[in-house]
Parts: structure tokens; C-alpha cells; sequence
């Protein structure tokens, strides 16, 4: 029961830990220039033609 007890909790924290990676132990900090460099490259809209097609 102890052993179950253990798992259960290390796959919680594990899933709860990837579910918001800047604040646990898993961190993906280093990979944020990826995402700037993504969103440099978007095409800037103009904000009253969001969604007018």
C-alpha cells in the first residue's frame, strides 16, 4: 500500500510538474528563443481585422 501510495504521488507531481514547466523541476527556459524567433516571424495583424474574413 505504501509503495502504491508512492507511485501515485510521483506520477502527480511528474504530470502536474510538465503541466506548468516554468515553475517545477523540468524546465524549458532554455528553449524560449525558439518560440521568439516563431513569433518574429508571424505576420503582424492589424487588431480591428482579427477575424474579419
Amino acid at each position: 500500500m505504501v509503495i502504491f501510495a508512492g507511485t501515485l504521488a510521483v506520477a502527480l507531481y511528474i504530470v502536474t510538474d510538465m503541466e506548468y514547466p516554468r515553475l517545477g523541476l523540468i524546465r524549458i527556459e532554455s528553449f524560449d528563443h525558439f518560440l521568439d524567433d516563431a513569433y518574429e516571424q508571424m505576420p503582424s495583424v492589424p487588431a480591428g481585422n482579427v477575424g474579419d474574413q
